[in-house]
């Protein structure tokens, strides 16, 4: 296999470790930011932060995940339009909040960095979503606060098991709609990212923002906080 994996508790350890070197050399503020909106990660991410600042007394966050989340949920739409001097048009707003893999946004931003890697075919590629797995999915249906989180969950579950074993049918390789990627999107991707992330960090360098209180939905269910599993085990 050409794909490089780790074991599950591999992350969270070595963001811990880098964490607490940091801290022992003397830096007082640590920014994390990464690209992968994937829950586990996520929560990972901001698990680590929290417990390194809260243990070394440092300011220790990850803004890019809040962020990421507010804007591929609609929240920015208002500062995209005026980036991009117009209203989005009506099948726009709607592939902008239909899931990203390969869709609107990462597609905007390859075509803004380094367009000559994208295929031009994404023009002629429609919405398309992995196969949710159905008893992860009841859940959320059961139990409306979990919705969110579950059904990102039961996108990803589903999709593992599409890519190795068919579930589902056909194999999906992206999710949501990259045929509506423009350059324009994709610069004023980059700037919202840039102005949100920078605006978080400032706060809490000021002092306004408590490092415990950079947080996205992440980090709102027990569930897929690292070594939850392990801790169930023992209770």
């Amino acid at each position: 296999s050409d794909v490089c994996s780790s074991d599950l508790s591999a992350f969270p350890r070595v963001l811990l470790g880098h964490g607490a070197s940091l801290a022992r050399a003397g830096f007082g503020t640590v920014v994390l930011t990464n690209g992968h909106g994937g829950p586990r990660h996520a929560a990972a991410l901001e698990h680590a932060c929290r417990r390194i600042s809260r243990r070394h007394g440092i300011r220790m966050v990850t803004p890019s995940i809040r962020v990421l989340h507010r804007v591929m949920t609609g929240g920015r739409n208002d500062r995209l339009e005026q980036l991009l001097g117009r209203p989005l048009e009506p099948r726009e707003r709607e592939a902008l909040v239909s899931g990203e893999h390969a869709g609107a946004w990462e597609t905007s931003f390859m075509l803004a960095t380094r367009p000559e890697l994208v295929d031009p075919c994404y023009r002629d590629l429609g919405p398309l979503a992995p196969p949710r797995f159905r008893p992860l999915a009841r859940i959320g249906e059961f139990v409306p606060p979990l919705r969110e989180t579950t059904d990102q969950l039961a996108g990803s579950v589903g999709w593992l098991l599409n890519a190795h074993f068919g579930y589902g049918g056909a194999e999906v390789s992206w999710k949501g709609d990259p045929s509506v990627a423009t350059v324009e999107i994709g610069n004023a991707f980059k700037e919202i990212l840039a102005e949100d992330c920078t605006a978080i960090v400032r706060e809490v360098v000021s002092g306004a923002l408590a490092p415990e209180n950079v947080r996205s939905i992440a980090s709102d269910h027990a569930v897929i906080q690292p070594g939850f599993f392990a801790r169930l085990a023992l209770a």
